[in-house]
């Protein structure tokens, strides 16, 4: 039975998508030089002295980010599937031991009621009379053998 760690997968998911959220756009700026005056522009500058700056910036695109909400509740609804699949998983295994735990304990109920009979026809030989003695030994040789028979487990 594989065992899922569903917080594990929870969180890688929600690095994923968060990754995908915050993904760094790059835009180029230059840096101009006009008689001293610096200026800041997207465009290069119109008399050739170019000074590029790369500047990031944090903000995502609104179609990346409603495809990393897509992808975030999809990988919520597949968490949430696994967890579902897991708890059923351990519920059937639940079941499976009370199962096995029952019949063990009846075999265990069983025995023992059979070695109480061994002891009772091994008590009834050593009363027995002469002419019972015979009827008394064949009694405990079978209580002997049924308690070997469903005992041989234990």
């Amino acid at each position: 039975m594989k065992t899922i760690h569903c917080q594990s997968i929870f969180a890688t998911a929600l690095i994923i998508s968060l990754s995908a959220i915050s993904s760094v756009a790059f835009a180029e700026t230059y840096k101009c030089d006009h008689n001293g005056a610096i200026t800041y522009s997207q465009t290069p500058c119109p008399d050739g002295i170019v000074m590029p700056i790369n500047i990031t910036t944090d903000q995502v695109s609104s179609a990346d980010y409603q495809q990393a909400l897509k992808d975030n509740l999809k990988e919520k609804t597949e968490v949430k599937k696994l967890q579902n699949l897991r708890h059923k998983e351990d519920a059937k295994y639940a079941r499976e031991i009370m199962a096995i735990s029952a019949k063990n304990e009846r075999q265990k109920e069983k025995c023992d009621a059979l070695q109480t009979k061994v002891k009772w026809a091994k008590e009834d030989l050593s009363n027995a009379h002469p002419k019972a003695e015979s009827k008394a030994r064949f009694k405990h040789k079978r209580a002997t053998e049924k308690a070997a028979l469903s005992c041989k487990t234990r």
